[in-house]
């Protein structure tokens, strides 16, 4: 997997080379300079399918069915193996690789001894055969689990971790990086909140404001429609009536309110027909 690490996230067939040999140190040698740059050929095509897998809503199931059609077109090709049944020590491949076995795997008896077939592939084949011989044998056996791409949007690079509780981030300059960016994002969130909170402050008492001055001015009118009603008024009703009366063009428009009113048409029915120039004469700055 680091093979396919160091190909995805180069940005070129020098700088693949260069971060194998950090990376695999001697082994990386067994790669020859043509088989590298056949090998980059096809780091695109790899980086595509791979790189969908970890978008956000990525539908895994259609993307992991068409990136296994794709290896099986490609044919890679498995062999068999003969292994010890028993976590013991094999040779130069320390303990025995096979010992930890899936649902598609059993421990052959055979006398007094335990061994486990175990399916490999062959190594030595072209270089896109062997990255999706990589890529199937990691999806088989659930190392794929462990192959990750950087969250950091200025990073994004793909590594293999060793904590899956701990996978989010390629390292620590990452995850600092995404803190801090998170950090500022919150204080400008919350400061954007908290204008948003003064805004509906306002905007909640200026309705309340409309909404009071248009209860008094209503009472107003209210008040103004009973004195009228009367059939005799006083000298002081009708200085009160008087300033009004002009204002409203007169006895003839009070008329139509107060037949509306013995209509049994609602007040706040009367009030609604008013022009605004009218519902002003009851407002605050209309009458004293």
């Amino acid at each position: 997997m680091e093979l396919l690490v160091c190909l995805l996230n180069s940005d070129s067939c020098l700088a693949f080379q260069e971060e194998l040999d950090q990376v695999m140190g001697v082994e990386a040698q067994r790669f020859d300079s043509g088989w590298l740059e056949e090998a980059w050929t096809v780091r695109d095509e790899l980086l595509k399918d791979l790189a969908a897998l970890f978008a956000p809503r990525a539908k895994v199931d259609q993307l992991l069915t068409k990136l296994i059609d794709k290896i099986n077109d490609v044919g890679p090709k498995p062999l068999w193996g003969l292994w010890a049944g028993e976590n013991v020590e094999v040779g130069v491949f320390g303990k025995n690789p096979a010992y930890r076995i899936g649902p598609d795997q059993g421990v052959l008896r055979i006398g007094k001894e335990k061994w486990i077939v175990r399916m490999v592939f062959d190594g030595s084949v072209p270089p896109k055969q062997y990255l999706c011989t990589v890529i199937i044998s990691a999806l088989q056996t659930g190392q794929f689990n462990y192959f990750k791409r950087c969250q950091w949007q200025e990073c994004r690079k793909f590594f293999i971790t060793s904590d899956l509780k701990r996978d989010a981030y390629c390292g620590h300059g990452c995850m600092y990086a995404a803190d801090r960016k998170s950090a500022r994002e919150r204080r400008v969130w919350k400061s954007g909140q908290r204008k948003r909170q003064e805004e509906d402050r306002k905007n909640n008492e200026a309705e309340h404001k409309a909404r009071e001055a248009e209860r008094k001015a209503l009472e107003k009118f209210s008040h103004f429609l009973q004195l009228a009603a009367k059939h005799h008024h006083t000298e002081g009703e009708l200085s009160t009536l008087r300033p009004i009366l002009r204002k409203v063009r007169g006895w003839p428009v009070v008329e139509r309110w107060l037949k509306q009113a013995k209509e049994k048409i609602p007040l706040k029915e009367i009030w609604k027909e008013l022009g605004k120039e009218e519902q002003g004469v009851f407002g605050e700055k209309g009458q004293a």
